[in-house]
């Protein structure tokens, strides 16, 4: 529950930016419409399509082409990508209004509704090696035991750990590397340093 509620407050925040206005217009838009599941799905087409190619992103968020070449460029993007209809007439207006540099914001403040609405929380492993198929359910059981929603778990190797594992998930962070460990012996051994100075 505190998560939910952490997560909730999250979004109030993030949707008085002007990124996170776009979002929640398209999210109500989305949500009305019953087409959340869709949008989100075109999103990571987007994501996709600009991944694979750097230069038309860059064209498009510099572009200062008329409205209506603007408008033409979406129509042709969202056919050959099966837009549905709500996320290409948002993407049209995010266009025309020169707000296209915003696109990765936008949908960070969008992927965060909609993980709140669908109950599902991002949670990220951090370790030093790979970890094998008996740890990561090991863990993952736990973690389903701690979140009150469904979590999608990410496993990513960090060699600064030194050892253990670090756990993010919004603003959860579980830091059980080797690491911090070293970081907190090394502060405890300088407060005792302190101590002993002012005792003698």
């Amino acid at each position: 529950m505190k998560n939910a509620l952490a997560m909730s407050r999250n979004l109030d925040i993030l949707y008085t930016s002007l990124q996170g206005r776009y979002a929640r217009a398209l999210f109500l838009e989305g949500e009305k419409t019953a087409c959340l599941d869709a949008i989100n799905e075109d999103f990571a087409k987007l994501d996709n399509l600009f991944f694979k190619n750097q230069h038309l992103k860059k064209l498009l968020t510099g572009c200062s082409c008329g409205k209506n070449d603007s408008n033409d460029i979406w129509e042709m993007i969202g056919k050959e990508l099966a837009f549905c209809p709500i996320f290409l007439n948002f993407m049209r207006i995010v266009s025309n209004n020169a707000r296209l540099k915003l696109i990765d914001k936008i949908r960070y403040v969008y992927d965060i509704a909609y993980k709140h609405y669908k109950h599902t929380q991002d949670v990220v492993i951090y370790s030093v090696i790979e970890l094998n198929s008996i740890q990561r359910k090991k863990l993952e059981k736990l973690l389903a035991e701690f979140f009150t929603d469904k979590i999608a778990v990410h496993y990513e190797i960090d060699e600064k750990l030194l050892a253990g594992i670090k756990i993010l998930s919004g603003g959860v962070v579980i830091d059980a590397s080797l690491a911090t460990q070293i970081r907190q012996l090394e502060n405890f051994c300088k407060e005792m340093k302190l101590e002993r100075k002012y005792e003698n």
